[in-house]
């Protein structure tokens, strides 16, 4: 069995890296931020998760044992290519959307619902 990570703050100090990367998420998919501001937002919330560890060492072995989730890689690459074509479909006009309200969030929600994304094979 895995040892559990503490943090200090309690219950509220587990929940402020989240809380901190989805904020963040909100406010670059608003404001436009793109990918680099993303990663500067993952990197900040990973950083306040170390700061708030009890056991540093154990954080960073789960934090690598997140970052192997394969799910994660299909998570990143719908949202890199979601960035891709908002651009291209804003001036094809194809989405029927106002170019500033399709987001990249958006598209990953929409791709992630796709066949492959909300099924299960049994």
């Amino acid at each position: 069995m895995e040892k559990k990570s503490g943090f200090y703050g309690g219950k509220i100090g587990i929940w402020l890296p989240i809380l901190f990367m989805l904020a963040g998420m909100l406010v670059s998919t608003i404001i436009g931020g793109g990918l680099a501001r993303l990663t500067g937002i993952t990197f900040f919330a990973l950083a306040l998760g170390f700061l708030l560890a009890k056991d540093k060492k154990n954080y960073g072995k789960i934090t690598l044992k997140g970052l192997q989730n394969p799910m994660l890689g299909t998570i990143i690459m719908a949202y890199i290519m979601a960035g891709m074509t908002r651009p291209s479909s804003a001036t094809a006009g194809t989405t029927g959307i106002p170019a500033s309200s399709w987001s990249p969030a958006v598209s990953v929600g929409i791709l992630s619902c796709g066949p492959s994304g909300g099924s299960r094979n049994e």
